[in-house]
């Protein structure tokens, strides 16, 4: 992400400092053009392909993705966020080249076995997988998914850990202590 910054920065002769802070100075009507624009950029050592795939993968996360993924979840649309959320995984595999094919067998599989959403996360080449599901199916899901994954990959049984968690309230401001 730094370096494709970096060779924004070089190419249009600008100093942002992230790939947030071209998008947020960039209208959205014009972010196609913007990712046309980047795809430009001459390739040489520090600007491969995988720049623009990151940029691109950067700008479907943030314009599209994520804000239509709180919209749907705030609204009940459980089917569309999970299709959102199934997108970003992929966007993730495709753009970003960081989904081990393990993950990508733990996200797939956890939707067929009706998890509301599924994504691979962390910093990628490994990582983990979240899988949401409503509080009475956690259980038998999670008993489950697992069952599937030690068919498909019985050797990482002794390597994997797996947590449960059950939501809380609301997301909330934390007001700091005058």
């Amino acid at each position: 992400a730094q370096l494709a910054c970096q060779a924004y920065n070089d190419y249009y002769h600008t100093q942002f400092h992230t790939l947030g802070d071209i998008i947020r100075n960039v209208h959205r009507e014009k972010w196609q053009d913007l990712l046309h624009q980047f795809q430009l950029i001459p390739e040489n050592n520090t600007v491969p392909n995988l720049l623009y795939d990151r940029f691109r993968q950067f700008v479907i996360e943030t314009d599209y993705i994520i804000p239509q993924a709180v919209h749907n979840l705030r609204n009940n649309k459980l089917t569309q966020f999970g299709d959102l959320i199934d997108l970003s995984h992929i966007a993730s595999r495709q753009l970003l080249g960081n989904i081990i094919p393990e993950i990508d067998f733990l996200q797939q599989r956890a939707r067929e076995l009706g998890a509301i959403a599924a994504s691979g996360f962390g910093a990628g080449f490994g990582g983990s997988v979240y899988a949401i599901t409503k509080s009475s199916f956690a259980e038998a899901f999670l008993a489950m998914w697992q069952d599937e994954y030690f068919k498909q990959y019985p050797q990482l049984k002794k390597l994997t850990h797996w947590l449960t968690f059950r939501p809380d309230g609301a997301a909330r401001q934390i007001q700091g202590q005058s």
